[in-house]
């Protein structure tokens, strides 16, 4: 029988019909006998409404991904004040507050505990440092991955600028 179809019904019933219809030893079949229907095989919709649904749910999942992320990337703009570059007066005065903080520290601290204690950019307190590196205020020693910065052995005790 032809590709897509399946027997549906046989008169007489067939002794074997694994890739036919087969009826073995002399048969005498009556007038329109045998009689074979076959039917088209069905399209099945099972796979095609599994494969809509996986299709669905990953869209969903993509589209609440996006509008997480647009959502949070909205909030972080929202939230993250616009830099102002510091003027030269509030430069000096943070390079005090180093000054400071390194005198009241035993004259050194590491650059990463410096960054956390002023509250300030990594970058804001490594040009400051870098201006009082340059004026030989203090010393920067690499320890490790980090840098060490100690006060100047030059530097008197209350000397300002």
């Amino acid at each position: 029988y032809p590709e897509g179809y399946t027997v549906a019904q046989t008169e007489p019933a067939p002794d074997d019909s694994r890739d036919g219809l087969v009826w073995y030893g002399q048969r005498s079949f009556g007038a329109g006998e045998p009689r074979v229907v076959l039917d088209q095989q069905a399209f099945s919709l099972l796979p095609v409404a599994a494969g809509l649904v996986i299709i669905i749910v990953i869209a969903f999942a993509g589209f609440a991904v996006y509008r997480r992320h647009i959502r949070s990337s909205r909030n972080t703009a929202d939230e993250t004040p616009a830099l102002v570059p510091m003027t030269d007066t509030e430069l000096m005065s943070l390079e005090d507050r180093i000054v400071q903080l390194l005198r009241s520290h035993d004259g050194e601290l590491f650059q990463s505990d410096i960054v956390r204690m002023v509250g300030l950019p990594k970058s804001t307190v490594s040009t400051v440092l870098n201006d009082l590196h340059g004026r030989n205020r203090i010393i920067k020693v690499k320890k490790g991955r980090e840098n060490l910065i100690r006060l100047s052995p030059d530097l008197p005790p209350d000397a300002e600028h």
